[in-house]
C-alpha cells in the first residue's frame, strides 16, 4: 500500500520535469525561427479542344506533283519524239476562303488562292567538252528547257462525307526557259562546277479549268487527285533534238507552238485555319494557405565587390593592350571562295594542210 502512494507523487513529479523542459525547448526555437503563412491563388485549369471545320475558313497549303503535255502535236508533227509531253514539276500555293463561315455549310464553299509551279520538260543530247581552266577540266554541256508558272485559283467545292468533289478555274503567265547547262564530271575547287546560259526565253499567258477530288484524311491534313486544261497564247521554244552544238554554244532551232497543255495533279492540302480552340474550364481557381517555417539568421547575399574579387583571385582576367581594349587572336584559316564558271575552251581551228 505504501508503495503505491509513494508511486503516485514520483509520477507526477516526472510529468512536471517534461514539461518544464518542453517549454524550454519551444523557446529556444522561437528564438531562431517563426512561422510564415502563405496564401496564394491558383489560375482556374482549362482544356483547348480543336474546333472541326469541314471547310477551308482561313488559309491553307497545298504542295503538288504535276505531269505536263503539250496538246496537238502528233506523231507526224516536228515533236515526233515527244519533247514536250510528260514533264515532271511540282507546285505550292496558298487558298483563303471567299465566304464566311457561317455561309460555308449546306451550299459548299469557295476558295481563292495563288501560287506558282515549276516544270522541266525535255533535256538534250549531252556534248563533251574541255572547260577554259590550266588543267582543261572535263566537262558535259545540253539544252535543257523548263518552265515557271505565276498563278491565280478560283475553286467551289462540296462537302460529301469526307470527300469534297471541286471545280475550278486557274489564270497566270508562263515563262518558258531554255539554257545551255554546262557542269564538270568531277567537282573543282578553284571553280564553281556548273554554268548556265540563257539561249531563249519566251511568256505566255493562260487561262485553265480544273475538276478534282479532295478527300480529308484528318482534321488538318486532305489528299487530293485533280484534272487541268490549259488554254494560253503563242510561244516560241527551242527544238532540242533539231539544235546543233558548235563546240562551244549551241544553236537552237525556234518552234512556234501553241500554249495548250493538260496537267494531271495529287497533292496534300494541309488546313491551317485548324489551330483553332474552343476554350473550356475543367477545375475552378482556389485559394491556396500554406505554413512554412522560416530561419531568422538567413546569411545576406555576397556583395558585387566580393565577387569580383573572387573572379581575380581565380585568375580570371582580360589582357590589354596600349588602347585599353580588349584584344583577342583568331587563328581559324581564311576561307576562298571559288572563281565564277571559267566557261567552255574553244575547239581548236583546224590545220590547213602542208604544201
Amino acid at each position: 500500500m505504501m508503495n503505491k502512494l509513494l508511486f503516485v507523487p514520483t509520477l507526477c513529479l516526472i510529468s512536471f520535469s517534461n514539461f518544464i523542459n518542453a517549454q524550454i525547448d519551444t523557446s529556444e526555437i522561437e528564438k531562431d525561427y517563426k512561422l510564415v503563412q502563405h496564401v496564394r491563388y491558383v489560375e482556374p485549369t482549362y482544356e483547348y479542344i480543336p474546333i472541326k471545320e469541314n471547310y477551308i475558313t482561313d488559309v491553307a497549303l497545298g504542295l503538288e506533283y504535276n505531269n505536263e503535255s503539250f496538246k496537238g502535236l502528233g506523231p507526224d508533227s516536228w515533236d515526233s519524239l515527244g519533247q514536250l509531253k510528260n514533264s515532271s514539276g511540282f507546285d505550292f500555293y496558298f487558298l483563303f476562303s471567299a465566304l464566311p463561315k457561317n455561309m460555308a455549310k449546306n451550299w459548299g464553299n469557295i476558295n481563292w488562292g495563288l501560287g506558282m509551279g515549276f516544270n522541266q520538260f525535255s533535256n538534250g543530247d549531252r556534248y563533251n567538252v574541255a572547260l577554259n581552266t590550266i588543267r582543261e577540266d572535263s566537262a558535259f554541256t545540253q539544252v535543257k528547257n523548263n518552265t515557271f508558272h505565276l498563278y491565280s485559283i478560283l475553286r467551289y467545292e462540296l462537302q460529301v462525307g469526307r470527300f469534297y468533289p471541286f471545280l475550278g478555274m486557274q489564270g497566270g503567265v508562263s515563262f518558258y526557259n531554255s539554257n545551255q547547262h554546262t557542269e564538270t564530271y568531277v567537282p573543282i575547287t578553284d571553280y564553281e562546277s556548273i554554268g548556265t546560259a540563257d539561249i531563249h526565253n519566251s511568256v505566255a499567258g493562260y487561262l485553265s479549268t480544273e475538276i478534282g477530288l479532295r478527300f480529308r484524311l484528318n482534321t488538318g491534313v486532305n489528299m487530293y487527285v485533280s484534272y487541268i486544261d490549259k488554254r494560253g497564247s503563242d510561244l516560241e521554244i527551242i527544238d532540242v533534238e533539231n539544235s546543233t552544238f558548235n563546240g562551244l554554244s549551241f544553236n537552237g532551232e525556234l518552234r512556234d507552238v501553241k500554249y495548250n497543255t493538260n496537267q494531271w495533279k495529287i497533292g496534300f492540302l494541309f488546313d491551317l485555319s485548324t489551330n483553332k480552340y474552343e476554350k473550356r474550364k475543367i477545375k475552378e481557381g482556389y485559394y491556396d494557405t500554406s505554413i512554412v517555417i522560416q530561419s531568422l539568421n538567413q546569411p545576406c547575399p555576397p556583395c558585387p565587390c566580393e565577387e569580383d574579387e573572387d573572379s581575380q583571385d581565380n585568375g580570371t582576367s582580360i589582357f590589354r593592350g596600349n588602347n585599353s581594349s580588349p584584344s583577342r587572336t583568331n587563328n581559324s584559316p581564311a576561307t576562298i571562295s571559288p572563281k565564277s564558271f571559267p566557261g567552255i575552251k574553244p575547239p581548236a581551228p583546224p590545220s590547213k594542210p602542208k604544201s
